[in-house]
C-alpha cells in the first residue's frame, strides 16, 4: 500500500503544482501584455482575475468540524466507553476526544479541527441502530475496524486527501462558472486523483478489517458486516417510511422500539440498551413532557437531534 500512498501524496503536490503554476502563466501573460505595449482590453483584467480565482480556490481553510450528533459522555454510557477504551487498549491507540451518537447503521472515526490536520482532535461516531442491531462482540469489531484506520495513520492522511479534494472540486466549479472549457485540466487531473486515493481508500478499509478480525475474531467481524450492510437498508426504509413522516408532524417516537418491533431486532448489549439513550427515558404513553427539549419548536434537524439524545 506504500506505493500508492506516496502516489497519492504526490498527486496532491502535484495538483498546487499545477494550479499556481496555470495562475502564474496567466499573471505572466498579463504583465507580457500591460508592459509590451500590447495592451488589449479585456484581457489583462480577465487574465488576472482567473489566476486570482485559481489561487482562492487552492488556498487551504480551517476545518470547521460540525457534530454530526448529539455528544456521548463516559459517566451516562460506561458500558459503551468500556468497549471503547478496551479496543483503544489493544491497538496501542489513545481515546478519541469525543464521541458522538448519530442515526446512521453506520460508525466513523476522524481527526477534526485545526488547519490540514495540524492542531486536530479525535472523534469518533457511532450510530444509535448499530448499538441496536448488534451484540457486544460485533460492536468490538465495528470500533476495532474503525480503531484501525487509527492504528494505520488513515486520520492523518484522511484531512490531506479531503482537503485537496475540496480544493479540486472548488477550483472547477467556480472557472465552470465562466467557461466550461476553463477547468479541463483541472477536471483531467481530478480524475487521476480520485481513481488514486480511491484504491488507496479501499486498501485502508481491508486493512481495518483484517485488524479486526485479529482482535475479535473472523466470525463476529464477518457478522458484524453482513448484518450493518442488511441493517443499513433495513433501517434506510424504516427510516423513509416509518420514523420520517412521524419526525416531520413534530412527534419524537421511540426509535429502537419501533425499529425493533419491525424487524424482529434484539437489542444488542442487553435489555437495557436504552442505557445508550441517556438517562432521560420515554414515558409509557410515547411523550416527552418532562423534557425542556419536547416543548420547543423545532425544525426538522433539530427533532433529530432530540431524537437521537433522548430515544432509547
Amino acid at each position: 500500500m506504500l506505493p500508492r500512498i506516496v502516489l497519492a501524496l504526490a498527486l496532491m503536490a502535484g495538483f498546487y503544482v499545477l494550479a499556481i503554476g496555470i495562475a502564474a502563466g496567466l499573471l505572466w501573460i498579463a504583465y507580457g501584455i500591460i508592459f509590451r505595449d500590447h495592451f488589449i482590453l479585456p484581457f489583462p483584467p480577465l487574465l488576472i482575475a482567473l489566476a486570482g480565482i485559481i489561487l482562492w480556490s487552492i488556498a487551504p481553510r480551517r476545518d470547521r468540524f460540525i457534530a454530526p450528533g448529539p455528544p456521548l459522555e463516559e459517566m451516562d454510557h460506561p458500558r459503551l466507553f468500556q468497549v471503547i477504551r478496551e479496543i483503544a487498549d489493544r491497538t496501542g491507540q489513545a481515546m478519541p476526544s469525543e464521541v458522538f451518537l448519530t442515526l446512521d447503521m453506520n460508525a466513523m472515526v476522524a481527526e477534526r479541527g485545526g488547519f490540514v490536520g495540524i492542531g486536530s482532535r479525535r472523534v469518533m461516531a457511532i450510530g444509535l441502530p448499530v448499538l441496536q442491531y448488534l451484540t457486544v462482540p460485533e460492536l468490538k469489531a465495528v470500533v476495532a475496524h474503525e480503531f484501525g484506520h487509527y492504528h494505520g495513520g488513515d486520520t492523518k492522511l484522511g484531512p490531506w486527501i479531503y482537503k485537496t479534494c475540496e480544493a479540486i472540486e472548488r477550483t472547477i466549479r467556480t472557472l465552470s462558472a465562466g467557461n466550461d472549457g476553463l477547468p479541463k485540466p483541472f477536471v483531467v487531473y481530478g480524475n487521476m486523483f480520485l481513481r488514486v486515493t480511491h484504491a488507496v481508500s479501499r486498501r485502508q478499509e481491508y486493512v481495518a478489517d483484517a485488524l479486526a478480525a485479529r482482535l475479535v475474531g473472523v466470525e463476529h467481524s464477518r457478522n458484524a458486516m453482513l448484518k450493518l450492510a442488511v441493517g443499513d437498508l433495513a433501517f434506510g426504509m424504516f427510516f423513509m417510511e416509518e420514523l420520517e413522516p412521524v419526525l416531520v408532524a413534530g412527534y419524537v417516537p421511540p426509535v429502537t422500539e419501533g425499529f425493533g418491533s419491525l424487524r424482529g431486532l434484539q437489542p444488542g448489549l442487553g435489555d437495557d440498551v436504552g442505557e445508550f439513550g441517556g438517562a432521560n427515558r420515554e414515558r409509557e404513553d410515547g411523550s416527552l413532557r418532562d423534557s425542556p427539549a419536547a416543548g420547543q419548536a423545532t425544525s426538522s434537524s433539530g427533532r433529530l437531534a432530540i431524537l437521537c439524545h433522548f430515544a432509547g
